[in-house]
Formats: C-alpha cells, sequence, structure tokens
C-alpha cells in the first residue's frame, strides 16, 4: 500500500474544512485530543509547528499507511456525513460550502 498522495491529503482536508488557516473546529487542544481518541494512536501535533490544518497536513503527509488509514478512519467517525447535513440545516453551512465539501 503506498502513502496518500498530496491531492488524496487535500481531499481529506476539505472533507473536514478549514476557516482562516484552522482546520475544521479544532482547536490546538481538541487536535491533540483527536489523535488518542478517535484513531488510537499516540501522535502528538505539538512537535510540528503551524496552525491545526499545517500540523495535520504534515501529520497525515508523513506516517506511513497503516497509520494514514487509521486517522482517516478517525476523521470519519469525527466528522459523518451527518455532522455536515446538520450544519447545513442549523444554516452554518451554505449549499456552496456543502457541495464543496463534497465535490459535488
Amino acid at each position: 500500500m503506498e502513502r496518500l498522495s498530496g491531492k488524496e491529503v487535500n481531499s481529506v482536508v476539505a472533507y473536514i474544512g478549514v476557516s482562516g488557516g484552522y482546520l475544521g473546529n479544532f482547536s490546538y487542544a481538541s487536535h491533540a485530543e483527536f489523535y488518542p481518541a478517535y484513531c488510537g494512536l499516540d501522535i502528538d501535533p505539538n512537535e510540528f509547528n503551524g496552525t491545526t490544518r499545517e500540523r495535520f497536513i504534515a501529520i497525515l503527509s508523513q506516517a506511513d499507511p497503516l497509520v494514514q488509514s487509521k486517522i482517516i478512519q478517525g476523521v470519519i467517525e469525527k466528522y459523518p456525513l451527518e455532522h455536515f447535513e446538520d450544519r447545513f440545516t442549523d444554516g452554518h453551512l451554505t449549499e456552496g460550502e456543502l457541495k464543496t465539501s463534497f465535490n459535488v
């Protein structure tokens, strides 16, 4: 199995969403909690420089394929499709943002 390409890593980032250079609704603290809680991994994003988005990209890009798959599974668990549908229904996500998230 090969590592994810840059395009595939960016697709995961787009799925989560970016606002002001930051990834989804991650704070620095919740990003650090994400890996053990959702992925079963001992990864400390505080060992990387940059915003949560930049740290996530570095971690996902540098990880071996097995770790990448665990991170993607964690992303899907934290951000199931219903998360985006609820945000759209509640008016926190526009139709254009919803379509962009799913490349429609």
